[in-house]
């Protein structure tokens, strides 16, 4: 059974928040990066450096 993950990003005094089922933290990341929808942030050019990477600086936190 999936989980449902919430993404918290912060970027240029922007706050976006995406939510993803999947089946553990990895997968969600990775669903998330390549579904983050990037058009409407001016200047946003992280994408395509952490999807190459798939590495994101912060460790996740569960919200309870």
């Amino acid at each position: 059974m999936k989980d449902l993950y919430t993404f918290i990003m912060e970027y240029a005094g922007g706050t976006y928040v995406s939510q993803i089922k999947a089946f553990n933290i990895n997968e969600a990341q990775l669903l998330w990066l390549t579904n983050l929808d990037v058009e409407n942030i001016d200047d946003f050019t992280e994408k395509n450096k952490l999807l190459k990477s798939n590495e994101i600086d912060d460790e996740p936190v569960l919200l309870l």
